[in-house]
């Protein structure tokens, strides 16, 4: 009898030990795989913040770069607004890669709002309502959906893609009647805005919702056909699409009595992708499959609420700060630009005046050294980093002539000194620097010459012809 007893306690130990293993395993499994979920999240937000990183740093570089090799101001302002404007576009391919990929292309709908619920952000609009609308979070898909078409700002297009996203919550939540009050407001904006190209497609879900109401279930499949057989399979997002439609079609087969097709379609939902809500709710279409129920998404009714807000108090703070902070940063960068302009009109301005007052000088020196003449180009030069003359090629009535701009008051008058006079096309020339101890050769030419092959390359028109005056020759001693 004791030994009865010892062995009915020795199994009750080892039936504990193994119930409290398999327990801990539970735990253990739970714990790793919610581990596993915060280390994908974490990564894909820290891939996100790092590719925003870059793509700032590249943006800070670039204008940098537009401010020290463009001297005028306006192209620096307008090279500012044409950056501005990429921030948008570039965030968004990011944002597709990374975060918005978690839904459209893994069909991960809980990870994705996770994500987007995360501390970090504050997800725009269409973010919110998508991950909404894809964990079965059909309340809030009313309430902001509803919230935005009020708005008396809100645009057609966002009027329509509300709509389209308020009658795709309650046909999944099999409120026919709400579905056909929406379909009338469908067909007002349509009549309203028909020039709009988005309400002139024939395979739209309101098409489908127009053949559904009519108990049309052949065309509703044909529709769902013609979606998918329009989709590119590598395409971003495809595979969000194509759930739909295949929903909608699997809806379509279950209400025209093809059960076995329904089946299947709702089974393959369900295992093509088991982490979005539509598996959940494809689920109940199959356990209503052989018998007299209907499937039951929402055990209430959903309705907008009148006082609905989208964001509670930190984050609406949070969103106008950010606001905020990004006009100061517009309008400072706008500040600065304006003034940069300012400031290089008026350097500009100066270094005009300069130049003018320095050319009337330069006329007053021809004028006591010719009877009529006046200076073509004026040009300064540099051997081995140091300067060596400023040349000046003069019009006379007897042919050009080259001569050297000196000073002798400080630069508050100029003279110069002719240097070679009557200078022959294609002959060479060798003169002494005026104010160095180098010897320039120069020849003139009535072809182009490349600018590798001289020391200078000068560019001129004489008698409405381009010529081309280029030194091969700087040195300390003569040559012939």
């Amino acid at each position: 009898m004791v030994s009865e007893w010892k062995s009915f306690f020795t199994y009750c130990d080892l039936y504990d030990i193994i119930r409290i293993e398999k327990f801990a395993l539970y735990i253990f499994a739970t714990m790793y795989e919610k581990e596993i979920s915060f280390m994908e999240k974490e990564n894909i937000i820290r891939k996100y913040f790092t590719l925003c990183g870059v793509f700032l740093v590249l943006l800070v570089l670039l204008w940098l770069t537009v401010c020290f090799t463009v001297q005028s101001s306006i192209l620096r302002f307008i090279s500012l607004l044409v950056l501005l404007l990429l921030v948008n576009p570039i965030k968004l391919i990011i944002t597709k890669r990374t975060i918005l990929s978690v839904l459209f292309n893994e069909l991960d709908a809980h990870k994705f709002r996770e994500i987007i619920s995360d501390k970090r952000f504050v997800p725009p609009f269409w973010y919110r309502i998508s991950g909404a609308i894809s964990t079965g979070d059909y309340k809030t898909v009313v309430n902001m959906a509803a919230t935005q078409i009020r708005k008396k700002n809100c645009s057609v297009r966002v009027k329509y893609a509300c709509l389209s996203i308020l009658a795709r919550a309650y046909f999944e939540l099999r409120d026919f009647e709400k579905l056909k009050v929406l379909y009338t407001k469908y067909e007002e904006y349509k009549k309203s805005y028909s020039s709009k190209s988005y309400f002139r497609k024939t395979n739209s879900m309101w098409s489908y919702y127009k053949y559904f109401s009519e108990q049309n279930y052949y065309a509703c499949k044909t529709v769902c056909k013609e979606r998918n057989m329009a989709l590119k399979p590598k395409a971003w997002g495809s595979k969000y699409v194509k759930l739909q439609n295949d929903f909608y079609y699997a809806v379509a087969c279950y209400s025209d009595g093809e059960l076995e097709t329904a089946k299947e379609s709702f089974e393959n939902i369900i295992n093509t992708a088991p982490k979005m809500f539509l598996s959940k709710v494809s689920q109940k279409y199959l356990e209503t499959i052989g018998t007299s129920s209907q499937p039951i998404v929402s055990e209430e009714e959903v309705l907008p609420q009148e006082d609905y807000r989208p964001f509670d108090v930190n984050t609406s703070n949070k969103i106008r700060r950010n606001r905020v902070v990004f006009v100061i940063m517009l309008s400072v960068l706008c500040i600065l630009t304006v003034i940069s302009s300012v400031s290089d009109y008026i350097n500009q301005q100066n270094y005009n005046a300069k130049i003018a007052e320095f050319e009337n000088d330069l006329n007053d020196a021809l004028s006591d050294h010719y009877e009529q003449a006046r200076f073509i180009r004026y040009f300064s030069t540099e051997y081995n980093g140091q300067y060596l003359d400023t040349l000046c090629i003069i019009d006379t009535t007897d042919g050009l002539d080259l001569a050297s701009i000196v000073t002798y008051d400080g630069g508050e008058t100029c003279d110069i000194i002719i240097l070679k006079e009557d200078i022959n096309i294609a002959k060479s020339y060798c003169i002494k620097s005026a104010v160095s101890d180098n010897y320039i050769g120069f020849r003139i030419f009535n072809s182009q010459i490349s600018d590798g092959d001289f020391y200078y390359a000068i560019e001129f028109t004489y008698d409405d012809e381009k010529y081309w005056l280029g030194i091969d020759y700087i040195g300390e001693t003569v040559i012939n």
